[in-house]
């Protein structure tokens, strides 16, 4: 995939600061994550049909388009409608982006994946059954009847319920869909994620981002479809461009272009710890093949869409029993086991007993643990073991299995004073950001879906939409001077800057080593700016070198530089 750099944008003549100067920066000059407020709005909506019991991660897809009739705004999220063995597509739809509707589609009969809800019919939003469905609208396509193209998981026939593939489809307008063509990629890749779509012009190419799952968990996997044509081989597994921890695990990615490089927003599953939580993090790339971290701290760095706060919930001042037999399993009982009526969700990872107290003290809804010391660990509580949390447990039913014998189990209801719990921000613990963000003239908008409580745990989730200014996903800021890497085109006469100036601070950028229109001859920009003109003392342009590739050259002090380039003029 060797590309021209210095051509990428040749259609809106922009450079993103973030890739411009290589990968190793000058000392004093690092990347940093753009700014990210959330709307006081939100959340926009939440989980409140009943063919929604769990919104789960929603993998989210928006649409703007000011001059589409069926909304300017459009949304297709997901839901686990009876469990997540069976999920669903919805759509919902909005005029402004903040007020959501979910319209009566008549397009899905709900009664076929929840009997409960036969008498519902079609009566909802659901589109057709299937999961981590991306939801891309191809402009680049000149055939109307495949202006819209899915990658996941999906049903794909028109009534939404058969030839389920996991692999593309098209649609004239996202909600009846055909031509499903599976895409059955050998491991370690696998669906169980957000798949996602772009058209990338500046290579006449698809780029598909989803998941490999390798020996360390969940990863990051890319391929390129063959020519401009929307088709993939499926002879290699897509390429592992990033890779996570046990810990850390790198759940999906939502990548898109930003001027002439790429961005991901990379959800970064915390696996290793009892809280679960899920972070939206950034990642970037010149190419769409080679990624790296924008944030120093990688897989642990800062979040892109920072989650919201934790409810400080005051540690269970008593614990008491309910049930135990580990003190009896240790001196030799076989005895069947006691267990809570009821559901339960076990954490992640095996927990001591103390460990699966205070991942209880974490969790919203919990109040009873239910920990299976293990034999192998001469049922001792200080050591590992299985640890399921639950709300309640009213009533106990025997237990017991082929394999009841190699570990005891003790319940333990907390008795906590019912003012000591505060709930949790509607996005505590989860973000899984939207497939894509929307540029406007005003800002950037970042769709996401948030939860409160732990991934694999009991928790509500809600849509929401996070703002920032024009190009400030992510720059480079601080004090020194910076060259560009490459030669870069210069596609109109006038060039422009997108930055943010800390008091004190400036930044001057021109052709490197010029006396005019160098940075001497620049007149310093002391001010946040957003694709603002440069002005120059000898007030000239870069007319004479519209169609030629220079070198540039920027001094920055106190500031941070998003985007520069030149325009092209119409």
């Amino acid at each position: 995939h060797d590309i021209d750099q210095s051509e990428v944008n040749s259609s809106t003549g922009l450079y993103a600061a973030i890739t411009a100067f290589g990968g190793i920066l000058p000392a004093g000059i690092d990347r940093v994550i753009g700014h990210v407020t959330k709307d006081a709005r939100n959340p926009l909506f939440v989980q409140d049909k009943p063919w929604e019991p769990r919104i789960d991660n929603g993998y989210p897809n928006v649409v703007h388009d000011p001059a589409d009739i069926s909304g300017v705004y459009k949304l297709w999220y997901g839901d686990c409608v009876k469990g997540c063995g069976t999920q669903i597509l919805l759509f919902a739809n909005s005029s402004d982006g903040f007020t959501w509707e979910k319209p009566d589609l008549g397009l899905f009969d709900v009664g076929e994946v929840r009997e409960d809800l036969a008498h519902i019919h079609k009566h909802n939003n659901i589109i057709l059954k299937g999961g981590g469905i991306g939801v891309y609208k191809d402009i680049f396509d000149t055939n109307a009847s495949r202006r819209y193209k899915a990658f996941g998981v999906g049903c794909f026939a028109p009534l939404g319920e058969s030839e389920c593939i996991s692999g593309t489809a098209t649609s004239p307008d996202g909600l009846v869909w055909h031509d499903p063509i599976p895409l059955p990629f050998p491991k370690p890749q696998r669906y169980d994620c957000h798949s996602n779509i772009i058209y990338v012009p500046s290579r006449q190419r698809y780029l598909a981002t989803t998941r490999d799952y390798t020996a360390s968990g969940r990863d990051i996997g890319i391929t390129w479809s063959q020519g401009d044509e929307f088709a993939f081989s499926t002879k290699a597994a897509p390429a592992l461009v990033e890779q996570g921890t046990a810990d850390s695990q790198l759940y999906s990615q939502i990548t898109f272009p930003f001027h002439d490089a790429f961005l991901g927003v990379v959800m970064v599953y915390n696996i290793g710890n009892s809280s679960q939580k899920v972070h939206c993090r950034l990642a970037y790339s010149t190419d769409g093949d080679d990624w790296d971290w924008v944030d120093a701290g990688g897989l642990t760095g800062a979040d892109f869409i920072p989650l919201g706060e934790t409810a400080t919930r005051a540690e269970c001042p008593q614990w008491n029993s309910v049930f135990n037999d580990c003190s009896a399993y240790k001196n030799g009982s076989t005895k069947a086991h006691s267990i809570c009526k009821g559901s339960r969700t076990r954490t992640a990872v095996d927990l001591s007993k103390d460990a699966c107290r205070r991942a209880c003290d974490s969790a919203p809804s919990c109040d009873v643990i239910q920990w299976q010391g293990e034999r192998i660990h001469g049922f001792n509580d200080s050591q590992p073991g299985q640890c399921f949390m639950l709300g309640s447990c009213a009533a106990t039913e025997p237990y017991d299995t082929p394999i009841s014998h190699d570990f005891c189990i003790a319940i333990e209801r907390c008795s906590r004073p019912l003012t000591s719990s505060v709930p949790n921000a509607f996005d505590s613990h989860i973000c899984f950001a939207a497939a894509r963000p929307i540029e406007l003239a005003d800002g950037i908008r970042v769709y996401y879906m948030g939860g409160n409580g732990p991934h694999s745990g009991d928790r509500n989730s809600s849509f929401a939409v996070a703002h920032l200014g024009l190009d400030r996903y992510a720059g480079v800021g601080g004090t020194g001077n910076l060259t560009t890497a490459h030669a870069v085109a210069v596609h109109g006469p006038k060039l422009v800057i997108s930055a943010d100036v800390r008091s004190g601070g400036f930044v001057r950028i021109g052709i490197r080593g010029a006396a005019v229109l160098g940075v001497t001859d620049c007149v310093p920009v002391t001010a946040n700016a957003t694709r603002a003109a440069v002005e120059f003392k000898s007030n000239m342009t870069f007319a004479h070198f519209v169609g030629t590739s220079i070198t540039v050259e920027i001094h920055v002090h106190r500031s941070t530089i998003y985007a520069f380039g030149f325009p092209v003029v119409s």
